[in-house]
């Protein structure tokens, strides 16, 4: 009976053993696996950050995303044709082609209006007139000429109807488009129809502009400065009025504004008590500021002599114009360190080294130190 007991006890053993060495090979990494890594094309002379590709440990029962810690190799996008990245995580590799193709020729085209005419305030009844609107020609963000006046189609929408005339108070929208390599270009501008003379006050609001910024760019901030507002009677006697005594409202395409936030041609309106003014001002285009700031609040900062690098941790932020607009994956950003303004590949001495993180043009830096 004893002898019996021992066999079990013997047998019940093994039976752990194997479990427990069942158990550990089900936590051995396999291999690593890459996914979105099909038909991939990167222009030529542009840097290649591989994006969307994600890559697996895959064990022998599950998979996991270890992207943020595998490392991606370098390509050259000199010269057309294929290119292999090798993604290497631990001690596992894989590889995956990327196409350096030519960029193609892009054409953008569009019409500008770098002054309005000479008229934007009418009466009701008045008919239009575009005179002394300088609209122009943008080829890919160069322009190209002034366009002859009579070459401009001119169509006029109150409040998003088309209309054939100025027939009641407010605003309106004034549609001007050309024809330009088989593409019709078009544009627009606002004016503004107030009360016929015959039931106005004897007194009306007017605005000097001579010495007034009339172009700004995207997000910059609007101004007043060198504006003279003033009241003119029937006998054409004026009296100057201060602008803080006044109320100014820019509006675009109807729409009040606070800011300078889109492009197009604005409609500045004075009002002082119930009496009115306006003139117009063009918001052009501009790229916003970008940078990137690197957070290692959560990264190592001190590695041991030989070790190889870790971007764990790391939070690199990308910014337009100050405002956050994602977060960038290491994977997708270069790399790279160095030793007192020197490239280097490894950490071979016990020092501090500089890290530099670069993403499409930008870059930031952070130090760590190797002991």
């Amino acid at each position: 009976m004893k002898k019996i007991w021992i066999l079990l006890i013997v047998s019940f053993l093994f039976v752990l053993a194997g479990c427990k060495t069942n158990q550990e090979d089900t936590d051995k990494i396999l291999s690593i696996e890459l996914k979105n890594i099909e038909n991939i094309d990167v222009y030529q002379g542009d840097v290649y950050s591989p994006r969307n590709v994600i890559v697996y440990a895959v064990y022998e029962k599950k998979k996991v995303d270890v992207t943020i810690d595998a490392n991606f190799s370098e390509i050259s996008t000199e010269n057309l044709g294929y290119q292999t990245v090798t993604v290497t995580y631990l001690e596992f590799r894989a590889d995956y082609s990327v196409r350096v193709i030519e960029r193609p020729y892009e054409i953008s085209l569009s019409l500008r209006i770098k002054a309005l005419p000479e008229k934007i305030e009418y009466y009701s009844g008045e008919e239009l007139s575009i005179s002394g609107i300088h609209v122009v020609i943008v080829e890919n963000e160069e322009e190209l000429g002034r366009v002859d006046l009579f070459s401009l189609k001119v169509s006029i929408k109150y409040f998003g109807t088309i209309v054939s005339g100025f027939s009641e108070i407010g605003p309106y929208e004034i549609i001007v488009s050309t024809e330009y390599k088989s593409k019709t270009l078009t544009t627009s501008f606002f004016v503004e129809v107030v009360t016929n003379p015959s039931t106005q006050p004897r007194e009306q609001l007017r605005v000097t502009t001579d010495n007034v910024k009339k172009e700004f760019l995207l997000h910059e901030e609007f101004n007043t400065d060198g504006l003279v507002i003033y009241i003119q009677d029937e006998t054409e006697n004026i009296t100057e009025i201060k602008q803080n005594l006044c109320k100014i409202e820019l509006s675009l395409n109807g729409v009040i504004k606070e800011a300078l936030d889109e492009e197009g041609v604005y409609s500045v309106h004075v009002s002082f008590g119930d009496m009115d003014a306006y003139y117009g001002i063009t918001v052009l285009y501009r790229e916003p500021v970008k940078k990137i700031v690197v957070d290692y609040s959560a990264a190592r900062l001190q590695f041991n002599v030989g070790e190889a690098y870790s971007s764990t941790g790391l939070d690199i932020l990308y910014y337009e114009d100050d405002v956050l607009k994602r977060h960038i994956l290491p994977a997708n950003c270069r790399i790279r360190f160095e030793l007192r303004g020197v490239e280097v590949y490894n950490f071979d001495y016990a020092t501090t080294y500089t890290i530099i993180i670069e993403y499409e043009g930008l870059k930031d830096s952070y130090r760590i130190s190797v002991v």
